[in-house]
C-alpha cells in the first residue's frame, strides 16, 4: 500500500494571492456569474467557513457591521461586482490597509497606490474593480454598507422601546 505524502517544497509567496484567488473562484463558482445580488453576498458569506466567510453560527448584527466595512458599491438593479466584493472580503479577514472609517479614504488611496505598483498592467483594468474610487462609494450613491446600516438601523428601532410601543398601538387599533 502505498501512503500519500505531503510534498516537501512549500508554495512561493508571490503565488498564494492567486492561489488563493483560485480557489475561492472555483469553490464559489455557482455564484461567480460577475453580478450579484446583495442579499445574496450575505448568504453567500453565511454559508462559508470562518477563515474567510462569516459560518452558520455568526450573529447576523456581526454579519451587517463586516458587510458595512466592506462597502462596494450596488448598480441600479442592487447588485455587486463578484470580484469586487471576493477582493472585500480578503481585504477585511485579512485586515489589509484597513482603518478606522474616518481615515478609510487615506487608507483606499494608499492600497490603490500599491497595486499600481506591483501590477501596473492590471491596475490599468481591474483597479476600480477591486478598489472602488470614492466616487463610486460617496455621499449620494447607493452601496452594501448604507443598506445593511439602514437595515440595522430598522432592526434597533423594532427592539426599542420606541418599536414596541408602536406595535402595541397598532394592535389596539387592530382590535377595535
Amino acid at each position: 500500500m502505498t501512503q500519500l505524502r505531503r510534498e516537501s517544497t512549500p508554495i512561493p509567496l508571490f503565488m498564494i494571492p492567486s492561489c488563493f484567488i483560485m480557489f475561492l473562484q472555483v469553490s464559489l463558482k455557482p455564484l461567480s456569474r460577475g453580478w450579484v445580488q446583495y442579499g445574496e453576498v450575505y448568504d453567500m458569506l453565511r454559508n462559508l467557513a470562518p477563515p474567510l466567510g462569516f459560518g452558520h453560527k455568526c450573529p447576523y448584527r456581526l454579519a451587517y457591521r463586516k458587510l458595512i466595512r466592506m462597502n462596494m458599491p450596488l448598480d441600479s438593479e442592487g447588485k455587486v461586482n463578484f470580484t469586487t466584493t471576493l477582493f472585500a472580503l480578503v481585504r477585511e479577514n485579512l485586515n489589509i490597509k484597513m482603518r478606522p472609517a474616518k481615515e478609510m479614504n487615506q487608507a483606499d488611496h494608499e492600497l490603490r497606490a500599491t497595486i499600481r505598483s506591483i501590477w501596473p498592467l492590471q491596475a490599468a483594468k481591474m483597479l476600480d474593480l477591486l478598489v472602488p474610487p470614492k466616487a463610486d462609494v460617496g455621499r449620494l450613491k447607493k452601496t452594501v454598507g448604507k443598506v445593511y446600516v439602514a437595515m440595522l438601523i430598522l432592526d434597533n428601532f423594532k427592539i426599542s422601546r420606541f418599536g414596541k410601543a408602536r406595535r402595541d398601538i397598532l394592535k389596539v387599533i387592530a382590535i377595535h
